[in-house]
């Protein structure tokens, strides 16, 4: 037994080194009592042989013993000592301490068996067993101290306990976690470290930290961290690090490490806890770079963009809008962009903003903002909630596009309407609109109801043949047809029954076209019963008036032939008097030269109205021959020299200097002519001037008379 009792090497691990026996204590029973009754430890000292000659209070207490019991009682049965684990007997140190004469300490785990065999732990303190000696030097007893660490091994206990949540703690957690000692060799790591960076467990713990995956964590920002909690203790959070492994590649890593201090004080540790985030910090670039195009897009748009916070204030203003009113953004942000917008429009545009952003409701309103220029321009706002998965308002967007162009556009077609509506009512010929599908009428104007005299409700949803306009429905149906087909139709003539029974002769013009995104049928209906009646007037007039010209043209052939007829004696009663010009007096002479010239005179005049009867009946014959035309002109001017010296004109002739030949009628082109010359003698000043050109253009004959006269308005022209 007092083998397997025996302080071993082992348990000697924990001890101090023994003393040489010169270190023992000398005995003074006159203080040693004393001093071993207010020690706070317990205290046992014995004789030479090992009987109990003294315990403290404590001692007492914790052995169960007494003083008068233990007094020369063998220390082995009041200090009664076993193994925890094995509850093998233990040596008690004081009979090691007799024996050789050392210094001799418990084992840090060691269980006393209390004399009612309540077991206690005890441990040591320093040197638990320590020799006595008298004053000759001769071993006289021993001293021994221990003490009760019920509470130590309680918070030992509570302490592995609470070790072994952490480290369930820690192999749970996602994120790589390493524990290292003072020394930067991995305690331990969870199972999140070794997938992550592809190591094995076997090949970690134990290890340097820089020495792992050989020197892949030897990292120059890693050493500064541990550098820093080894130096100061404190805390470090969120360090960055970037380093790229040869086994996994690059890794971005948020490192956290915290310096831990255990109870002993001796094996104090470093938790460093590795987040991985290298797909984060890829994320965000990815983000950022989306934030960059959308940005971009954004900036780009033509239309005027904008961003608010939930509360409806602006925190985006695309350069669109900074253009378009000539403010900084920082004039235009929040609430300041109420300065741009028409004092009229301002209260309903931020009246109903407000409630949008207050109910959550798409905002949409037409306002008129000021240009950089100071004009006012129609815009429509729009602005849309972006809600988060919780149905939160996170920001509002809204665009803001010009439709200043389309507002005139549509203000002119609302003016364009009244009017049209106005010109439907107060029109003065019937107006119809039908749907060109059905053919049936969809609206009336009033004078409808005035012509025919019915309401305008009789008049909806009927087709045309139902109100008289066509014989029956499949002509209705064909004129329909028509107007799909061409787009216009016209009628004359069309009869119309009014509600007293009274016929309305009527013209209708009808058209198709295009309103609101459909096709209609117009049809403008005309009373003409008047115009009809004046028609078959002015038709009635105008064949009694072609019959008078025909009379009148029958009588001036007549009157022409009739003329003629005794012309011709008178002519030849002067040709005779001629043959005896000889024997003619004066007076005969003059009164034969009067007669001659007015015989001309009116031979002349039934030629003209000859001429007016061939004309007005289509009888006119050119007698077409070669001709001179040069020739022509000398002629024309040879006859009306006498009125052109008789009005003393200046008469210039310019003819061609080659002949110009003609297939003409000689005696019409040569009357053509003295009519030209005798207009520009009538109708200029005397004393003027009048000038004849003849030429070729190409294969033409150009004749220009040219006078100083007040010539034509170009408007008879």
């Amino acid at each position: 037994m007092a083998d397997d009792g025996a302080v071993t090497d082992k348990d000697s691990e924990n001890r101090m080194p023994d003393p040489k026996p010169e270190d023992a204590l000398f005995f003074r029973p006159e203080w040693s009592r004393a001093t071993f009754a207010n020690i706070g430890d317990a205290v046992i000292t014995t004789d030479a042989e090992g009987r109990v000659t003294f315990l403290n209070s404590v001692a007492q207490s914790l052995t169960g013993w007494t003083q008068d019991e233990a007094t020369g009682v063998s220390v082995e049965t009041v200090f009664k000592i076993v193994h925890p684990e094995t509850r093998m007997i233990i040596e008690s140190p004081t009979i090691r301490a007799l024996r050789e004469g050392v210094n001799v300490g418990l084992t840090n785990r060691t269980l006393l068996i209390a004399k009612d065999g309540k077991e206690l732990p005890i441990g040591p303190i320093d040197d638990s067993a320590v020799p006595l000696r008298n004053d000759k030097g001769e071993l006289a007893g021993v001293v021994l101290v221990f003490r009760d660490i019920t509470e130590l091994c309680r918070q030992e206990r509570a302490v592995q306990v609470a070790l072994a949540y952490a480290d369930k703690i820690i192999s749970t957690l996602r994120e790589p976690f390493v524990v290292l000692d003072m020394n930067l060799r991995v305690k331990s790591a969870n199972r999140s470290f070794y997938q992550n960076f592809h190591v094995e467990k076997e090949e970690t713990e134990g290890r340097f930290i820089y020495d792992l995956g050989n020197g892949q964590w030897n990292i120059p920002r890693l050493r500064t961290l541990l550098d820093e909690v080894l130096s100061n203790h404190h805390p470090v959070h969120d360090f960055d690090v970037e380093h790229d492994f040869p086994a996994i590649g690059k890794k971005m890593m948020l490192l956290n490490a915290q310096h831990f201090e255990s109870v002993d004080g001796q094996s104090d540790l470093i938790l460093l806890a590795i987040e991985d985030i290298t797909d984060r910090k890829q994320t965000e670039a990815a983000l950022r770079q989306t934030e960059q195009h959308q940005r971009f897009i954004l900036d780009s748009i033509p239309q005027k963009l904008v961003t608010t916070k939930p509360d409806g204030s602006v925190d985006y203003f695309n350069p669109q809008w900074m253009e378009y009113t000539g403010l900084t953004f920082e004039e235009l942000k929040d609430w300041g962009w109420k300065q741009s917008i028409h004092p009229d429009d301002a209260d309903g545009h931020i009246r109903g903003w407000l409630h949008a952003v207050e109910t959550g409701e798409v905002y949409e309103h037409e306002s008129r903002f000021r240009r950089a220029d100071g004009e006012y321009r129609w815009h429509v706002s729009r602005g849309v909630p972006m809600r988060n998965e919780a149905d939160q308002i996170v920001m509002w967007v809204g665009a803001n596009t010009d439709i200043h162009d389309i507002k005139l556009i549509e203000l002119a077609m609302m003016d364009s309407e009244i009017r049209y509506r106005r010109l439907f009512e107060t029109a003065k010929d019937g107006i119809l609109l039908l749907d060109t599908e059905s053919g049936r009428i969809t609206d009336a104007n009033p004078f409808m109801s005035e012509l025919l005299g019915y309401s305008h409700e009789h008049f909806l949803g009927k087709e045309l043949w139902e109100i008289g306009l066509f014989s029956d429905k499949a002509a209705n149906e064909a004129a329909v047809r028509t107007l799909q087909g061409k787009g216009y139709i016209r009628y004359e003539h069309l009869p119309l029954e009014t509600s007293s029974g009274l016929r309305v002769e009527v013209e209708v013009v009808a058209n198709a076209y295009r309103e609101d995104h459909h096709q209609v049928i117009q049809c403008n209906i005309r009373d003409i019963t008047e115009r009809s009646r004046m028609e078959q007037q002015s038709l009635q007039q105008a064949a009694a008036l072609s019959d008078l010209h025909r009379r009148k043209d029958e009588f001036l052939a007549m009157l022409s032939h009739e003329l003629r007829n005794p012309l011709a004696p008178i002519t030849n009663a002067v040709q005779l008097l001629q043959l005896q010009e000889k024997d003619e007096t004066k007076l005969q002479r003059q009164a034969r030269t009067i007669i001659e010239r007015q015989v001309g005179q009116l031979t002349r005049l039934i030629d003209d109205l000859l001429e007016v009867t061939r004309i007005t009946t289509g009888k006119i014959h050119l007698q077409k021959e070669r001709i001179g035309l040069n020739g022509i002109v000398e002629r024309a001017v040879e006859t009306t020299r006498p009125l052109m010296d008789q009005h003393r004109h200046e008469l210039t002739v310019s003819l061609s200097p080659q002949p110009i030949w003609l297939h003409a009628d000689a005696s019409r082109l040569e009357q053509v002519v003295v009519n030209l010359l005798t207009n520009a003698a009538k109708y200029t000043t005397d004393g003027g001037r009048i000038s004849l050109a003849v030429q070729q253009d190409g294969d033409e004959a150009v004749l220009r008379v040219q006078d100083s006269g007040v010539g034509i308005a170009p408007s008879p022209l």
